[in-house]
């Protein structure tokens, strides 16, 4: 029975050290493909913080699910204090030994995948460039001949507006002539009185 408890422990050790190890991976897989914090525009670096944040946040969240799904597997359910500094030690373990060289294989290994990506991307690009050199060669020029159109049309009205209100202007003065002219004595028919 103390043999078994023994083993019991022992398991619960290894099996705590083993997650703080797979944990420090999971969290080097995180870092190390969110990318460079480094860039020199601050909005990027802005949008890395918050993607930052919140992997940290769901690593978190991974990590309490992790001790609490341990606990309930190894020990029934009950709370062994020793878990989580366990954890913790395979989680520095890691990070100081083999996550330099795992770090290192995912840097490679994103790489890897930004070329693929790069690679097969290429024709995408050469057709949405061609589509928008089409776009120039056609509807762009047919938009702008609309344009001078409109543009020629408004011209049109300003200048009959404006020949309108010239008209009438003028109409204006010949009334005020004709008034004028009526009460300096003139008669109906445009001749002067004696």
């Amino acid at each position: 029975m103390i043999f078994n408890l023994q083993a019991q422990t022992v398991l619960l050790l290894l099996r705590s050290f083993l997650s703080g190890c797979v944990l420090s991976a999971v969290y080097d897989i995180f870092t190390v493909m969110i990318g460079n914090t480094d860039t020199p525009r601050r909005l990027r670096k802005i949008i890395l913080s918050v993607l930052l944040f919140v992997c940290d946040f769901c690593f978190c969240l991974l990590c309490g699910i992790v001790s609490l799904l341990l606990m309930y597997y190894s020990n029934g359910g009950f709370f062994r204090a020793i878990i989580f500094p366990v954890m913790l030690v395979g989680f520095i373990s890691f990070r100081c030994s083999l996550g330099i060289l795992w770090r290192k294989l995912l840097m490679l290994l994103k790489k890897a995948i930004l070329k693929l990506l790069m690679l097969l991307s290429r024709p995408m690009i050469f057709i949405i460039k061609k589509l928008i050199l089409l776009y120039h060669l056609t509807i762009h020029k047919i938009l702008d001949k609309i344009k001078m159109r409109i543009e020629s049309q408004k011209e049109k009205r300003a200048l009959r507006s404006a020949q309108a209100e010239q008209t009438e202007s003028s109409i204006q003065e010949t009334e005020d002539f004709v008034h004028v002219g009526k009460s300096a004595g003139y008669r109906k028919t445009g001749r002067i009185k004696f």
